[in-house]
């Protein structure tokens, strides 16, 4: 054999090995680089959203005041007891009389579920509801105005208080000072 034809089955043989054993190396130390890139990438785009949080965390605390003003609004717990203690102060209050609370009903995630889908299926389209609600039938008496100043007091409580029905009561045996009694249903929320 020549020397010319040596060197080239010698760089036909480098090229052929070169490709079957160098070449899978590269393809791997490539995407190495590539996965190391999107992981600095992916890094770089949390500590970003991290100091973003941490902002707005620390501009959220100069709102504390209205935070607290809200969670009491919504509050995360249906806190039934504080409610009717709500309700009985407010009646007092305004000079009506708390006669009895009737019922009361509490909402739970199964409830709104199937609210949540008797609402889709209604409107054809998909709703999320995810205020939960407490409902309360009580009985109330006191003369007009005083009932007017309860309503009132209701609507501008801290807590979102929705009156649902008033009315006079049928049959009603008024108390000694004349006054009429009302059944009164109220909705409130919680999350």
């Amino acid at each position: 054999m020549s020397r010319l034809s040596t060197i080239i089955l010698c760089l036909i043989l480098s090229a052929i090995l070169g490709f079957f054993l160098l070449w899978p190396q590269y393809q791997k130390f490539s995407d190495g680089r590539w996965k190391v890139k999107e992981k600095k990438i992916e890094r770089d785009n949390q500590e970003e959203y991290f100091s973003h949080m941490e902002s707005l965390s620390n501009d959220l605390k100069d709102y504390g005041e209205q935070i607290s003003k809200i969670i009491s609004a919504f509050p995360s717990e249906p806190d039934v007891p504080a409610l009717l203690n709500f309700i009985a102060n407010a009646s007092a209050q305004n000079g009506m009389n708390l006669e009895k609370i009737t019922s009361f009903f509490i909402s739970t995630s199964a409830d709104q579920a199937k609210k949540t889908s008797a609402v889709s299926s209604e409107t054809g389209t998909a709703s999320i509801l995810r205020a939960k609600e407490i409902v309360i039938d009580f009985n109330v008496n006191g003369e007009y105005a005083s009932l007017k100043n309860f309503i009132s007091t209701l609507e501008k409580s801290v807590r979102i208080i929705e009156i649902e029905s008033i009315s006079l009561k049928k049959n009603t045996t008024q108390s000694k000072e004349g006054s009429p009694s009302f059944d009164m249903k109220i909705k409130s929320y919680y999350h």
